[in-house]
């Protein structure tokens, strides 16, 4: 059975806004996520993974696509995906204090666990043994993508579930995610500059 998603999990630690100050093409790079405020889940979530095993996604989780525009005038090389996760915790006196979590980096080798899920690139996916699993995705200038997977024949959205949220007060499920997407412009051989670019989104 092939399945495409990735979990992971954010023990401590969605409106749209994307983060000014990214330099050079970074600058003209725009991401998304889907759905843009994702509801948090309370309940944990057992997904089958063969006749004999499955994978338990930990609530409180939420579950996204992300989408990847390259506006630059060079083609945009994603190799790696970073998440933080921060949020508001109010004491019986009303005092307000903001929690935030380490950061996350996820690499397109993290899916080498994960036998069924192929990244795909503009590279020809012949066979399950030829996909590239060097980058998440691959854009020529102008072009936009939803990351997705390929087992060699079909290709379908990935999804990213991010477990174990920190269960806060157990009424507040509101996080404040900052993702930002890693990697390079050019060629291998000829890297022109570095990818850095954030957004924020929240969940509720």
């Amino acid at each position: 059975m092939r399945l495409s998603y990735y979990i992971f999990s954010l023990s401590l630690f969605l409106t749209l806004i994307q983060c000014g100050g990214d330099a050079g093409p970074s600058g003209q790079v725009d991401m998304s996520v889907t759905p843009s405020s994702p509801i948090v889940m309370t309940s944990d979530l057992v997904i089958p993974v063969s006749a004999d095993s499955s994978v338990t996604v930990t609530a409180p989780y939420l579950v996204v696509n992300i989408t990847i525009t390259n506006g630059s005038s060079e083609t945009l090389n994603l190799s790696g995906i970073r998440f933080e996760a921060s949020y508001d915790s109010t004491d019986k006196n009303g005092v307000t204090t903001k929690i935030e979590s380490g950061t996350k980096d996820i690499a397109p080798s993290a899916y080498d666990a994960f036998s069924y899920a192929y990244i795909k690139t503009t590279k020809t996916c012949n066979s399950v043994t030829t996909c590239d699993q060097t980058l998440f995705a691959q854009l020529l200038p102008g072009e936009s993508q939803t990351i997705t997977v390929s087992d060699g024949t079909n290709d379908q959205s990935l999804k990213f579930y991010l477990s174990e949220l920190p269960k806060s007060d157990g009424k507040n499920f509101t996080y404040r995610i900052k993702m930002t997407a890693l990697g390079f412009f050019g060629t291998y051989s000829n890297i022109t500059n570095r990818l850095t670019k954030s957004i924020y989104f929240t969940t509720y």
